[in-house]
């Protein structure tokens, strides 16, 4: 496994890791859609894993997550969730298995995506930048990355394997801070759903 660190902030800091293992870039920029597209930018591999600085991999199923891959032949791999706090939980509902493809897509979150980066590249795909925390509008840039996914007939994959914890404590901190630029997202990212 190759780690791709992306760092944004404006201090230098000095970081012993393995570098045949990690690469860690910097970046002045802010937002989590930003830094995706830097990554998206950089990467070599087959698979591109969007992660937080807040999840905990799930150690003991990652060897399977890694043989499902290696044989998966989907443009777009979807992992579950636990959650951090009741690690038997999951961190949220999964019955949106069930729906179409592009409602599958309103559901899910950033962390639970893996891209198969030739289709990524092979058809220009990237994060809105207005889009995300940190960005103007701080939601849906999952969303509507996964929906061009689908858009440009990309196929997707729905794992029942849990590959990470995250936290399922202060959920609603980033609607209740941003109420009015959260609502113009989901406003936003409705519209390019509007035909599901």
């Amino acid at each position: 496994i190759i780690f791709l660190i992306i760092v944004q902030t404006n201090h230098i800091y000095k970081i012993k890791y393995p570098k045949n293992r990690i690469c860690v870039l910097f970046s002045n920029s802010i937002g989590l859609s930003v830094s995706r597209n830097i990554a998206l930018n950089n990467v070599n591999t087959k698979w591109i894993w969007f992660q937080d600085d807040d999840i905990m991999l799930n150690i003991p199923k990652l060897n399977h997550l890694v043989a499902s891959l290696q044989k998966s032949s989907s443009d777009v791999f979807l992992t579950k969730v636990l959650s951090l706090e009741s690690k038997n939980d999951y961190y949220k509902n999964y019955s949106f298995y069930n729906f179409s493809k592009k409602r599958i897509a309103l559901h899910i979150s950033s962390i639970e995506i893996i891209a198969n980066i030739n289709f990524i590249k092979k058809n220009k795909l990237c994060f809105c930048p207005h889009l995300g925390l940190g960005a103007k509008y701080p939601l849906g840039e999952e969303n509507l990355f996964v929906l061009k996914i689908i858009n440009n007939g990309g196929k997707i994959y729905l794992s029942n394997i849990p590959s990470c914890f995250h936290t399922t404590k202060n959920r609603n901190n980033v609607k209740n801070n941003n109420l009015n630029r959260y609502n113009i997202g989901r406003g936003i990212l409705l519209k390019e759903f509007l035909f599901i």
